[in-house]
């Protein structure tokens, strides 16, 4: 009875994990006419119901982002 305590335990807690995981989205910004990075660009990430602000970052020197904990 124990281990299968433990068991529906476990699977409860890795189901869970399952449901709250989170993205990452990254790039990369380049001028399109000379084909060089953009630096400390700020790239926005809005809602799409209400164009809210949900997160915002900016570029390093190589124009490279990341928006991290995004929710799918």
């Amino acid at each position: 009875m124990h281990k299968l305590s433990a068991m529906l335990i476990s699977m409860l807690c890795l189901s869970l994990s399952a449901f709250s995981q989170n993205i990452t989205v990254t790039g990369n910004l380049k001028d399109t006419t000379e084909k060089k990075p953009v630096k400390n660009a700020v790239v926005a990430l809005l809602t799409v119901k209400d164009s809210i602000l949900y997160k915002f970052t900016r570029s390093n020197n190589d124009g490279d982002f990341a928006l991290k904990d995004v929710k799918p």
